[in-house]
């Protein structure tokens, strides 16, 4: 993963463990946007609507690389949702996609 890259796993139950690895020189804050955007993506690609991220864990390879994780809750918009900050993910897509769209 030296050049970056994302992995999502689907845990079941509409949970899913996405993950964004960047290079040394990408900011913090741009890293975890471009994971919010992969993990809107998903939700997309999955049928979901909004999703929640219960857990996040940032991770420095030494040098060479920096990596996010998310343990994230995806819901429909039909769902009553309690506990995480929720986003929705056609709001995400649209305020990061004409930043990072050229990126997939």
């Amino acid at each position: 993963m030296g050049r970056g890259g994302y992995t999502d796993e689907a845990l079941g139950s509409g949970r899913f463990q996405v993950s964004y690895y960047t290079n040394k020189l990408t900011g913090v804050e741009t890293q975890h946007e471009l994971l919010l955007y992969r993990i809107a993506q998903v939700a997309v690609d999955h049928g979901y609507d909004k999703f929640g991220i219960s857990r996040t864990v940032r991770t420095f390879g030494g040098r060479a690389f920096q990596s996010e994780q998310a343990t994230v809750q995806m819901a429909r918009s039909t769902e009553t949702l309690v506990g995480a900050h929720w986003y929705l993910a056609s709001k995400v897509l649209a305020e990061y996609g004409p930043k990072f769209n050229h990126q997939d």
